[in-house]
């Protein structure tokens, strides 16, 4: 725990790290020391993402807790998989998949997308931009966000 925390810090000024929180609807506080790393910590570059249904909603899995610092659709998202017939032919499908692990990357590309519309942000800056996205209960709408900050 304590070198996670020292690996946090360390780049805090030069990387932002996008956590997904899990999916074992688990109630996660940064006070409990016992909860699944890095999600109970706490760094200035760290964002905690967990999931919304597609009514915004949160995930009945999802875990949630003060150490979840903003929730994105992760419901539902379309996923190519190669899957083998009963003649050996491979195939490619798409199934619905669910969980923090499909909401962390929106929530890193909304970054990406941050970062390059305002150049010269520190990280932190870039943290505090993407979170005050959200509504009061830390969900994010994708739909008629403005990211013009002018």
């Amino acid at each position: 725990r304590k070198k996670t925390q020292e690996l946090l810090w360390k780049y805090s000024k030069q990387l932002l790290i996008v956590n997904a929180s899990g999916n074992q609807r688990l109630i996660l506080n940064r006070e409990n020391i016992s909860g699944p790393l890095p999600t109970t910590l706490f760094a200035p570059n760290l964002i905690t993402v967990g999931a919304t249904d597609g009514s915004g909603a949160i995930f009945s899995d999802s875990n949630r807790g003060s150490a979840v610092d903003i929730f994105a659709l992760g419901t539902g998202i379309p996923e190519w998989r190669l899957v083998e017939d009963s003649n050996v032919r491979k195939l490619w499908t798409v199934e619905q998949v669910n969980g923090t692990s499909h909401s962390a990357p929106l929530i890193a590309a909304l970054a990406v997308i941050l970062d390059l519309n305002e150049p010269g942000v520190d990280i932190g800056g870039l943290k505090f931009r993407v979170l005050e996205l959200a509504n009061e209960d830390r969900r994010i709408n994708f739909r008629g966000i403005s990211l013009d900050h002018r």
